[in-house]
């Protein structure tokens, strides 16, 4: 079990004529431990030849395949390998990489143009990205190479042009020029997603917009947005979570023990604290049956799913989009744990 929870950890995640968009290609496994990517109708696009994979994103893949790392075009072409044990998406600038367990950059030929000496070293928003060196949080500036620590106990990578950042049990945030944009005044503070952050203030929860105002809702709990909703709890709901929006209003009923986050309008619940998964959409209809034991959210229209030793992707309507199979021993150390449906 823990190897096939392992795999979904790819997620926060070939020659192709006959499709346009390369998001609509999904991981796909061979049962042997090797994998590429499958179209919507379960025909293999791109035959399994890594030892993992990672969903397109902006028309990118990445594939492993000791001791590669490789950038997969949209027509199958591996664009971009290097010897790298892990690498982020490119931005403006070039890509992260990591070499013998520390991170570094590289411009987007693959030459290394920040060597590879921090704990982490995140994408450039702009001219700064957050890094991590010795321990010690700060920025990296792209033009003068300069690390600059911030005084922080954490700090997130840009969302949306901010970064989060931690002092003193409080956080606060950091714009894209690196400047402290606003204090460590909250109890909780997590990344934007589409122009709200959800935060807790003086034991209330609410939402910091995008124009740095916090504006407090009326309830027990409120969890990050995703997909334009949060999962929330409420005085009078017993313990139980539902979803709201920007404004408040409730989308879904507190009637689930837990509550997944939102991604192409699909969310993982369940009903009881020990009860299987199901998927439900945004109005609190149910779009699939409950019977999962672990359940992910959906990516380029696919959700990986996972009943007792067994793993399937699924569509939206809860159809396998393969027959089920025996997830083999995952061994690459690079997949990292991702946010799951479980809290």
């Amino acid at each position: 079990m823990k190897n096939i929870l392992s795999f979904a950890l790819m997620f926060f995640s070939l020659s192709i004529p006959c499709i346009s968009v390369a998001e609509d290609l999904i991981p796909y496994p061979d049962g042997k431990g090797r994998w590429g990517y499958c179209d919507k109708k379960s025909d293999i696009k791109i035959p399994p030849r890594y030892d993992a994979v990672r969903p397109f994103t902006n028309g990118t893949g990445i594939g492993f395949r000791n001791p590669y790392t490789v950038f997969i075009s949209t027509d199958g072409t591996e664009i971009l390998k290097g010897r790298w044990q892990d690498v982020r998406l490119s931005d403006n600038h070039g890509f992260p990489v990591k070499i013998r367990g520390l991170w570094g950059y590289s411009d987007p030929e693959g030459r290394i143009i920040f060597p590879t000496e921090y704990d982490e070293f995140y994408n450039f928003h702009g001219d700064y990205a957050p890094a991590r060196k010795d321990g010690t949080y700060g920025f990296v500036n792209f033009k003068t190479g300069a690390f600059t620590p911030c005084g922080c106990d954490s700090l997130t990578p840009f969302s949306e042009g901010y970064a989060v950042f931690g002092r003193n049990g409080r956080y606060g945030l950091f714009d894209s020029n690196a400047e402290e944009v606003f204090p460590p005044a909250f109890e909780e503070l997590y990344p934007f997603s589409g122009g709200f952050a959800t935060a807790r203030l003086n034991g209330k929860y609410g939402f910091v917009t995008d124009k740095l105002l916090f504006k407090e809702r009326d309830y027990i709990r409120i969890w990050p947005f995703s997909g334009g909703f949060a999962a929330a709890s409420a005085l009078d709901s017993d313990n139980k979570c539902g979803y709201i929006d920007h404004d408040g209003t409730v989308s879904a009923e507190f009637i689930y023990a837990e509550c997944g986050p939102f991604s192409e309008g699909m969310a993982a619940v369940r009903k009881t604290k020990n009860g299987k998964w199901g998927y439900i959409d945004t109005k609190g209809r149910e779009m699939t049956e409950f019977t999962y034991d672990h359940a992910w959210p959906f990516i380029n229209g696919a959700a990986w799913t996972v009943i007792g030793e067994k793993g399937i992707w699924i569509n939206n309507e809860g159809r396998p989009y393969d027959k089920f199979f025996k997830l083999k021993k995952i061994t690459d150390r690079r997949i990292k744990k991702s946010e799951s449906s479980g809290k």
